[in-house]
């Protein structure tokens, strides 16, 4: 993100109003230390996994109109009274004007897709979209299958314990392909035997 950001105050202000919606997801993790302790105190069963899941360009998804759209569409299902005209307007307007400076090239360049990473707004914007897009409808179909035992998120990482991997395989890939336009891809897989 280039630091003279001229429109800092508002990227701020919508990732503020997001994160007080994301914090009520209790598998959501705001710090990398909350990962070692989600896990310490979750049996495992031998058949069970866990599975390692990385979201593909996270910051760099989606055009800005779907964003901007599905932002629009989940604020409406989702968080009663806000004023969905407000944040469309502020969401494009940040959209529209975000510009990344390279740490290799040192230019500056446009962000036409997805919102550029480092800026205010980035981290809260891309995890509410997530979050409406892909677990808000797989995680209640993967608890209510008995697919999955545990499930956290932190930004683009996400652990996944499932109870039988061969059980899960089908919800897993159905998981995988629902970001319309975020990727997935299994990133490792642990089974557990027993030993």
């Amino acid at each position: 993100a280039c630091s003279q950001y001229q429109f800092k105050g508002l990227g701020l202000w919508i990732a503020s109003k997001l994160t007080e919606f994301l914090k009520t997801l209790d598998f959501l993790l705001f710090s990398v230390f909350e990962v070692k302790e989600v896990f310490r105190h979750t049996d495992v069963v031998r058949g069970g996994a866990l599975v390692k899941v990385d979201v593909k360009d996270f910051f760099l998804s989606g055009s800005h109109q779907e964003l901007v759209k599905d932002l629009c569409e989940g604020l409406a299902a989702l968080i009663p009274g806000a004023d969905v005209s407000l944040y469309k307007r502020v969401a494009q307007l940040l959209l529209e004007t975000q510009l990344v400076r390279s740490p290799v090239t040192g230019k500056t360049q446009r962000v036409i897709e997805g919102s550029g990473m480092g800026l205010q707004q980035s981290t809260a914007l891309m995890g509410f979209l997530f979050y409406w897009l892909v677990e808000r409808k797989c995680l209640q179909s993967g608890f209510r299958q008995g697919s999955v035992a545990k499930y956290c998120r932190y930004r683009d990482d996400i652990l996944i314990m499932v109870k039988n991997f061969g059980h899960a395989k089908g919800w897993l890939k159905a998981f995988l392909r629902a970001g319309k336009y975020v990727k997935m891809e299994v990133g490792c897989v642990r089974i557990f035997d027993g030993t």
